[in-house]
């Protein structure tokens, strides 16, 4: 398998562990997380990964600015 291929393979795996995995607490409030559900897709195959976030922690960070 070359370079090319690992480096598919490791993203691939990466996803996979992602997609079945779900943070439950929040790390700095510990309240319940929501989770946003995102597709990823790569060479036919696809994820649903469960973002998660605090809508407590979220809604106290001031918005960020883009330049």
């Amino acid at each position: 398998m070359g370079p090319h291929e690992q480096l598919i393979q490791a993203l691939k795996d990466f996803l996979h562990e992602f997609s079945v995995s779900e943070i439950r607490r929040c790390p700095g409030c510990q309240r319940l997380m929501e989770h946003v559900i995102v597709t990823f897709e790569l060479e036919g195959e696809s994820w649903d990964i469960p973002l998660p976030f605090c809508p407590h922690c979220t809604a106290a960070m001031p918005p960020s600015r883009v330049a």
